[in-house]
């Protein structure tokens, strides 16, 4: 069982979005399985080393896309970027690969952290996109 299935309703229409939030999926679930199969810590921070940074990456684009098209929310979802970032770094920090509680948290935080800002910010910078080609 994956820890976050990726489901259609995820995606944004945007490829090049699409494909990273695609890639986010796959490293959740890498670090899901190296939760599940006792992988250690050193295993688990790498990978969420590797979220950390590809989502960084994400951002850039989404942030050049926005500064090029004049993105009427692009404060806000800039800041939803940094916030993002600062989650995912507290959330390394208190990622306790040990305890029976690790996995179900990786899926909560997740679904919270990549879901909730697919849903909510770049389906809505997709769409905007999408109108303006």
């Amino acid at each position: 069982m994956q820890a976050v299935p990726w489901y259609a309703i995820l995606e944004t229409g945007h490829v090049p979005m699409d494909v990273d939030h695609r890639k986010l999926v796959d490293l959740f679930n890498l670090l899901g399985d190296g939760i599940k199969d006792c992988k250690g810590k050193d295993f688990c921070d790498s990978v969420l080393d590797n979220i950390i940074q590809d989502a960084k990456a994400s951002f850039v684009l989404e942030e050049t896309l926005m500064a090029k098209h004049h993105y009427p929310k692009a404060d806000e979802h800039v800041a939803e970027h940094a916030a993002m970032v600062e989650r995912a770094l507290n959330y390394r920090i208190s990622l306790d690969v040990n305890s029976a509680g690790a996995y179900m948290a990786l899926v909560h935080f997740a679904e919270v952290w990549l879901c909730y800002h697919i849903f909510f910010f770049d389906k809505e910078l997709a769409g905007f996109l999408g109108r303006i080609s």
